[in-house]
């Protein structure tokens, strides 16, 4: 697991900026997808610490990307923070280790929260 690497999957521009800032505020070095392919070439190819998500993305939703990440052993210790306008897939998370799930919008202060408590981990 990279402990410094967050992956921001958003198809939202301004909230995937603010994201960013936020995480590399943090500490973290970010690596983003604006859609749900890009986000699983980027689980397939790195170990992240914390993976920031919404739920509704083109072309792979993060349902299915949460399926994939629960599939993957080496991704068993990674944190998934979903930031989401559709609630009805809160359950997405029932299967995974680490997670929380927030309706948007979230408070920048929120997630800048939950990530110092992971970089410090």
């Amino acid at each position: 697991m990279e402990r410094d690497l967050a992956i921001v999957i958003e198809d939202e521009t301004a909230l995937a900026i603010m994201y960013e800032r936020i995480l590399s505020r943090v500490g973290y070095r970010v690596l983003m997808a604006s859609e749900g392919t890009g986000g699983l070439d980027l689980l397939q190819a790195y170990t992240p610490r914390l993976i920031m998500m919404d739920m509704l993305l083109p072309n792979i939703n993060g349902k299915d990307l949460i399926d994939y990440v629960v599939r993957q052993p080496r991704l068993k210790e990674t944190f998934i923070l979903v930031a989401s306008s559709a609630k009805e897939y809160a359950s997405a998370l029932d299967s995974v280790q680490n997670g929380q799930f927030f309706i948007k919008p979230i408070l920048p202060r929120q997630v800048m929260e939950i990530a110092e408590r992971l970089f410090e981990d």
